[in-house]
């Protein structure tokens, strides 16, 4: 079902041209006037996520103020230096991560804006960060203590196990949670189709113990969600009941399950680390594993996985596999 269904759910915006300047609210609640950049065209030409569109907002916005302190009024008005300046010295205090992550808002628009053609600041790009950052994902006996405090007789818990079911067994990240529509999960193939990161369409699957608290959750969802509202998850409780999960909603909520359950920081990304991790420990080829989380190449695999140990391994050894009746150990009588 959900594979046949794929093109039907990516979005579908048309490119509409709408005209300079673009305003957008500042932190004193006045208007913005761009300087060089239409982002507002842009965007609209664009199925970018909330979040994502907020984010580009804020790093090109700073970058065109900077532009206008340069005296910069026309995009090819551009100087091979401005960008690296921009981020390197007046921005030398961001993080590598914030630093690369102002040069992607600004760069994917001036490859946008110029097509084919030459972009002479984008010769430059920050260097990665080489300090290693540890990346979480819950071993089997957290995952047991995480859904040992979970409510299976209440609305909210049936959906919390449903929901964190569905992320160990898919990878699934928090916003492609959030946006996941009920009529695109198959119960009976378990299949679902979601838009994912990068705004197309992929499925996943998931296991008939998923299949099945999803549904126990369905029957509690029908008597929740308000009209209109068609994603899987909806809030239960709270200022939103019945109404779309957000993406801080979820991130409330695995906050607090860390500090039920004595994992500690628990973060929704961390799932999909999980998925990765545990998955390789039981057995699941690598190729594998990138094709059920949907990552476009094997390092992203191994980058998900670094919460491996070595004493993983132990279960592989060729010795614990060689047949015990071509080799007998040999007595101390």
């Amino acid at each position: 079902m959900p594979k046949n269904n794929i093109n039907k759910i990516t979005p579908e915006i048309e490119c509409v041209i709408k005209p300079n300047p673009l305003y957008i609210k500042n932190n004193d609640n006045n208007l913005k006037v761009f300087n060089v950049f239409d982002l507002d065209k842009y965007i609209n030409c664009h199925t970018f996520a909330d979040e994502t569109i907020d984010k580009y907002r804020r790093y090109i916005c700073y970058f065109d103020t900077y532009l206008a302190t340069l005296g910069r009024v026309d995009i090819n008005d551009i100087q091979p230096s401005d960008l690296r300046n921009w981020i390197q010295v007046e921005h030398a205090s961001w993080s590598p991560r914030t630093k690369r992550i102002a040069y992607i808002s600004v760069k994917l628009y001036l490859k946008w804006f110029f097509g084919n053609g030459e972009v002479p600041c984008l010769d430059w790009k920050p260097p990665r960060s080489t300090a290693y950052r540890k990346r979480r994902s819950l071993n089997e006996q957290q995952v047991s203590s995480l859904f040992s405090i979970l409510n299976g007789n209440t609305a909210k818990g049936v959906r919390d196990i449903a929901m964190i079911s569905l992320m160990l067994d898919t990878g699934l990240r928090v916003s492609e949670v959030c946006r996941l529509k009920a009529k695109d999960v198959d119960l009976i193939t378990g299949e679902l189709a979601v838009v994912i990161k990068g705004n197309h369409a992929e499925t996943a699957v998931f296991s008939e113990l998923t299949a099945n608290r999803i549904k126990n959750w369905m029957a509690y969802r029908k008597k929740i969600v308000k009209p209109n509202v068609v994603e899987l998850f909806v809030g239960v409780g709270g200022l939103t009941p019945g109404k779309t999960m957000t993406r801080n909603g979820i991130k409330k909520i695995f906050r607090d399950l860390g500090v039920l359950s004595g994992i500690g920081k628990f973060a929704p990304h961390d799932l999909r680390r999980t998925f990765a991790t545990l998955s390789i420990m039981h057995g699941a080829p690598t190729r594998l594993v990138q094709i059920g989380g949907r990552w476009k190449s094997i390092s992203m695999v191994e980058l998900y996985t670094q919460d491996l140990q070595l004493t993983a391994f132990k279960v592989y050894l060729p010795m614990k596999h060689i047949a015990s009746e071509t080799y007998k150990e040999p007595t101390t009588e």
